[in-house]
């Protein structure tokens, strides 16, 4: 198993131009290890890039920010991997183009969706015989698959853009 860099005993990530050293947080992390998984990209130091998974799980939590500039940290000696700056640019076009801003309309609109699909599956259940269960069963497959966005989306905290909210509606 591929984990990030040790050095010296240390476990080491980079986080935009900086290099963190995670030994003791990696212990205490909320998330659990899999804050250990992060080796897809390494810098030239060797370093693996958090940045991007930094940035998705942790751009609107406050305590997030807090915790990462406690943290025992030196500047990067090298650039980000080409590939790296590369898809920074183009999310940062995405969210020029308010690809990630939340809309409360389709929160609505998707959590409406699942009581709907959820009621139709009851009642066509409710005619008895093979087909109407058949149809049921799929139409409940459906509604299971689309509260899997729900449950993503909240745990990114991208529903409402609320963390509170988000963690809510991905719990129910």
């Amino acid at each position: 198993m591929n984990t990030i860099r040790k050095t010296n005993a240390k476990l080491e990530i980079r986080i935009k131009n900086n290099i963190y050293d995670i030994t003791e947080f990696s212990q205490h992390h909320p998330g659990g290890s899999v804050i250990l998984y992060g080796d897809s990209f390494k810098d030239e130091e060797g370093v693996s890039d958090a940045t991007e998974a930094f940035e998705e799980f942790h751009s609107r939590s406050e305590r997030a920010q807090k915790y990462l500039k406690a943290l025992p940290h030196r500047p990067a000696l090298s650039k980000r991997q080409p590939i790296m700056r590369e898809f920074q640019k183009f999310r940062a076009e995405l969210e020029a183009d308010g690809f990630f801003q939340p809309d409360k309309f389709h929160v609505f609109y998707r959590l409406a969706e699942l009581v709907v699909m959820f009621l139709i599956g009851l009642w066509v259940f409710s005619f008895g015989g093979p087909v109407a269960t058949t149809v049921a069963v799929l139409l409940h497959g459906l509604f299971g698959g689309r509260c899997g966005w729900v449950q993503h989306e909240g745990g990114h905290n991208s529903l409402t853009g609320v963390m509170t909210t988000d963690k809510l509606l991905q719990k129910i």
